[in-house]
This record gives C-alpha cells, structure tokens and sequence, in this order.
C-alpha cells in the first residue's frame, strides 16, 4: 500500500506545483515628486512630477569619481548620472548630468565650469539634489542598485 501511495503522492505534488503561477517581471515602481520637494529615485525608477506633465527616469550611474571618505586625494571629481524626462506625449529626452557632493552625498546649489547638474525641460529646471551613498572605501565598490538619486523639480 505504501508503494502504490507514493507515486499518486508525487503525481499530485507535480500537478499542484504546475498550477502556480509565475509573477509577471515588475516595473520600476513609479513614485509621485512635487514641484519643489525631493524623492529619491533608485536605479530605473521613474517619478511622475504632481501637477505636471513631466515624467523623470533615473536610468544609472555612469561613473562615480568622487575621493572615497577613507581615503586622502588630491581633488575629488564629480558623479555622473543618466536620466531621461518625458514632457507630456513627447519623446523621453535623454540627460547626462554631473555633480560634486559633500560626504553626505549632497549637491552643491552652484554650477560649476564644465559640470552640469541640471536641465531645462519646458517650464521647469530639474537639478541634482543630491547622491548617495558616498564612497567610503576604493576596494569596496558601490553596487549600482545601492545608488539614490535625489532631484529638485523647480517651475
């Protein structure tokens, strides 16, 4: 009895795990900025601006240059970071946009000669709050899902 019990045991256990289903690959939450306020934005998340017709992408890091807080440099240089924001129906606009931070990661209200930290869409300026997290050692790299990027949406 118990070996005729065992293969209708395994037919059974195949049958109800065929029936799971598979979740279906997520997109990048949207989150809601306002004019004026912050939002982090993770690695290929996007935010609708409130009120707005703007969409904003945060798509990656391109390069973090910035002197890691253990370490002693010269100078330290600037993150570099790719986003894309999308006025109403038009086509998404593609940004390459830099900056230097504090230790904290924060930006820097200026603009510097040759580092561009912010982009004009329309209406609004959309800058570089801030990046994070800052480096802190050479031999521990950040994993590019680890990065924020926080924007200033100004009208």
């Amino acid at each position: 009895m118990k070996t005729r019990a065992l293969p209708l045991f395994l037919s059974i256990a195949c049958l109800l795990a065929a029936c799971q289903t598979t979740p279906a690959p997520s997109q990048p939450p949207v989150a809601n900025l306002t004019v004026h306020a912050e939002l982090p934005l993770a690695p290929g998340q996007s935010a609708a601006v409130t009120n707005t017709d703007l969409t904003i992408t945060f798509h990656s890091i391109v390069s973090d240059e910035r002197c890691p807080s253990e370490s002693e440099c010269l100078t330290s240089g600037p993150v570099t970071v790719s986003l894309s924001i999308q006025q109403g129906d038009n086509p998404a606009t593609g940004f390459t946009l830099q900056t230097f931070t504090d230790e904290n990661g924060r930006s820097p209200n200026v603009q510097f000669e040759g580092i561009t930290n912010r982009a004009e869409v329309g209406e609004y300026l959309v800058q570089i709050a801030s990046v994070t997290p800052y480096p802190e050692e050479r031999s521990t790299p950040i994993e590019p899902a680890e990065y924020r990027l926080t924007l200033w949406v100004l009208k």
